[in-house]
C-alpha cells in the first residue's frame, strides 16, 4: 500500500495512521521540549513574517543559521498540531507552516534549486 511506497513516514494514508503519528510524537516529543524549541530556537523573520527557522544553540545563544535537517521540525510540529483546534495546536501548526516555507525558500533560492 501507500505505506510501503512512500517509506511510511512521509505519507499517512488514513486517520488512524495520522492519529498514531500524532500520539507517537506526543509521547516522544511532548509539550515541554516543544515549548522549549518554540521559545528558544525558532526564529521568526523580522523581514518576512510568513517564515521562521530553527536555529541551533551554542550554549549561550541561538545561532541564526538553519541546518537543512532542521526542516524536519516543520513536519514534527505539523504532526504535533493534531486537529489544530486548541491554542497550542494552532501555535504548532503556525510554526510548522512558517518553518516549512523557510525550508522551501532556502532550497528554491539555492544555486541548484534543490
Amino acid at each position: 500500500g501507500a505505506w510501503e511506497k512512500t517509506g511510511g513516514y512521509l505519507y499517512f494514508p488514513n486517520p488512524d495512521a495520522r492519529l498514531f503519528a500524532h500520539t507517537t510524537l506526543t509521547l516522544f516529543f511532548g509539550p515541554i521540549p516543544a515549548r522549549a524549541i518554540l521559545d528558544n530556537l525558532v526564529v521568526f523573520s523580522p523581514d518576512d513574517p510568513s517564515v521562521a527557522f530553527v536555529g541551533s544553540w551554542n550554549g549561550g545563544a541561538v545561532v541564526h543559521e538553519m541546518d537543512h535537517l532542521s526542516c524536519f521540525a516543520g513536519g514534527m510540529f505539523a504532526l504535533g498540531s493534531g486537529a489544530g483546534v486548541t491554542s497550542l495546536e494552532k501555535e504548532y501548526l503556525t510554526a510548522a507552516k512558517k518553518i516549512t516555507k523557510a525550508c522551501y525558500k532556502m532550497y528554491k533560492d539555492s544555486p541548484t534549486g534543490i
